[in-house]
């Protein structure tokens, strides 16, 4: 790890800024695979302040970007925060940290920025995927030549292609597909864009973006709730370079209180769920309750500063926002920096009278109807419909089933048919957005209309109105396949915003991230009281104060059993100590609470006693009082 201190425009100097208002520290927390470098910027004054607390002393707030390489909105935000924050909020940094890590996967982001360029935000690790002993050697092929990988369609593939006919042109909308009825009969094969490099019968297998993924999503690779043997999750958690640097540098930070994370999915919008566990009861599945209304409360400063009511909900199997939250003890939040917009919006949502016909997002009961109709066990029916905390609580309930009925179930599931398989799969990873938005392999949901043909539509209305982000499908020979159709949404569009926007969401973010550090805990320590109760005995009390809004520990802290609390320790000046523990510990204040402790010593009058105030979060210091 390298330490350098430099002025902000010095800092970023590859990033255009010119205020030089700031100062910051670059720390390079290691190299991704490929050998790229990733930093973390330290805001905030080196010197120490009133309390003696260095920048590595106050509370603290970590911005982390780029876990998921292909959404570059939230690694330029956050690349021009460093200098916002520094130039605009230094009343803040004076009395608070704040790290920015503005690209954790460099490697993920290079195939979005590539030629051909293609939506993978994974890591560059090397992957066989169809075990033929070669590796990364049949990914996607850009068919068209137009410098993109996005789609084709395949009409009625001829046997021995290895392609299925599983989807059928939507008559409403004839850019986009969707699962048959059951009186249908599929039409058309829906793959990524790519030829059979190897042979092997196979497309786009084995490699960056391509059917099996190839390398690991680093937000499926951490340890809390770790998706074992999922597509992307990796070997094992923090195999990776770039998520075991990150991790190893925040244990060495024990004052960060908050983690806020820059991705494709929401907490902030969507609440996570509360009081559900895994198997063994203990570690949430979304946040413990005590932490409910406090994440509301940053919800509703997040609404207003953002403006932001709606978006992608965040997985949360082997995430980030995950393990900073219930394994490392921090308050955890992620936001997508950018949703589409409200108009676009609209068109997800259920028709008026008069709206045009097929534009709609179907009521609960009308894909609940339609999935029965189509034989869906209505087990997995409610699964699919169900809320997130419905949903945590329903898988709660399975895991704690004996293994003979868990492998019933397992059998019932692959009864089922090909897109509820994977909806369900994908929620029992943790990752029901993988579906629900779009597949690998296509539009998701059922043929009578799902959310994710509500969401493909809307994005599509979203591309139209803005003139860019959909490949109109062009016929072209495809040289093992015949004549196929290659089009769809460009790779990106719906994460990452027009350049224009970014100034924008520059300005919402800075103000939330001003606001959540207005928020934080504030530890004030009252003057020691000292009352003579007899011939050198007396009471010596303290009171401990939080001025701030926030906690000074989250309640899952106490669970997690990683940061202490506050420790008040007599350390110089006593005798004896007669009544009380030497080290009192406050596990945590309540915003605009207190504490008390209080202590029953023996001491020679006059002599001077000391205090030790010792917190992690909130810095250390030392109180003295005369015994008199």
């Amino acid at each position: 790890m390298t330490r350098r201190v430099l002025t902000a425009a010095a800092a970023l100097g590859a990033f255009g800024a010119a205020s030089g208002q700031a100062q910051v520290e670059r720390i390079q927390l290691g190299q991704s695979r490929a050998g790229a470098p990733i930093d973390v910027y330290a805001l905030g004054p080196a010197e120490a302040d009133g309390l003696g607390r260095g920048r590595d002393d106050r509370p603290a707030l970590l911005v982390v970007a780029g876990v998921q390489g292909h959404h570059l909105v939230g690694v330029e935000v956050a690349r021009a925060l460093v200098d916002r924050l520094g130039a605009e909020h230094a009343d803040l940094l004076a009395t608070r940290t704040v790290y920015v890590v503005p690209q954790l996967n460099p490697d993920g982001a290079a195939w979005l920025r590539g030629t051909p360029a293609i939506e993978s935000g994974r890591t560059d690790h090397p992957h066989d995927a169809d075990r033929d002993g070669r590796i990364n050697e049949d990914g996607p092929d850009d068919v068209n030549g137009d410098g993109l990988i996005t789609r084709m369609r395949v009409a009625h593939p001829a046997p021995g292609s290895g392609l299925e006919a599983a989807w059928v042109i939507d008559a409403d909308e004839p850019r986009l597909l969707r699962p048959p009825d059951d009186d249908e009969t599929p039409t058309h094969a829906l793959l990524i864009e790519g030829i059979d490099n190897d042979g092997d019968g196979l497309f786009n297998e084995d490699g960056p973006g391509g059917r099996a993924g190839g390398g690991v999503d680093l937000d499926m690779h951490f340890p809390t709730h770790w998706p074992e043997h999922a597509d992307g999750a990796g070997r094992f958690p923090l195999d990776e370079p770039e998520a075991r640097a990150l991790v190893d540098w925040m244990l060495t930070r024990d004052n960060i209180v908050a983690v806020l994370v820059f991705g494709p999915g929401d907490t902030l919008a969507h609440t996570p769920p509360t009081d559900r566990f895994d198997a063994s009861g203990r570690m949430p599945l979304g946040i413990e309750q005590g932490d409910a209304a406090l994440h509301e409360r940053v919800a509703a400063l997040y609404e207003d500063t953002t403006g932001i009511t709606d978006g992608p909900e965040a997985s949360r199997a082997g995430s980030l926002v995950t393990y900073a939250y219930a394994d490392f003890a921090a308050w955890s939040f992620q936001t997508p920096v950018w949703v589409r917009p409200d108009g676009a919006a609209d068109d997800a949502r259920p028709a008026a009278d008069g709206d045009e016909p097929g534009t709609a997002a179907p009521a609960p009961g009308d894909e609940r109807a339609g999935l029965l109709e189509r034989g869906v066990d209505p087990m997995f029916v409610e699964l699919l419909l169900a809320t997130e905390d419905e949903r945590a609580a329903m898988l709660a309930e399975f895991e704690a089933l004996p293994e003979d009925e868990q492998a019933q179930r397992a059998q019932l599931l692959l009864a089922q048919p090909d897109d509820v398989q994977r909806r369900v799969m994908a929620i029992v990873q943790g990752n029901p957005q993988a579906v629900d938005s779009a597949s690998a392999d296509g539009p998701a949901g059922g043929g009578t209309g799902s959310k994710a043909d509500a969401d493909e539509r809307a994005w599509l209305a979203h591309a139209d109105a803005v003139g860019r982000g959909f490949v109109a499908w062009q016929a072209v020979e495809h040289p093992q396949l015949g004549t196929v159709e290659v089009g769809g949404f460009v790779p990106g569009f719906r994460v990452n915003p027009p350049a224009e926007a970014i100034g924008g969401l520059v300005d919402d973010q800075a103000a939330f991230i001003a606001g959540l550090l207005g928020l934080f805990a504030e530890l004030d320590v009252e003057a020691p009281r000292v009352e003579a109760v007899g011939p050198g005995l007396y009471r010596l009390s303290l009171r401990l104060a939080n001025r701030g809004t926030l906690p000074t520990l989250p309640a899952i802290a106490e669970k997690a059993r990683r940061i202490p609390g506050i420790v008040a320790a007599v350390s110089v000046g006593v005798d004896e100590i007669v009544s009380g523990s030497r080290f009192a510990r406050v596990p945590t204040i309540d915003g605009g609470g207190h504490a008390d402790v209080e202590w029953l010593i023996r001491g020679q009058p006059g002599r001077a006693v000391e205090i030790e105030i010792r917190s992690p979060r909130y810095g250390d210091r030392v109180v003295r009082v005369v015994l008199e």
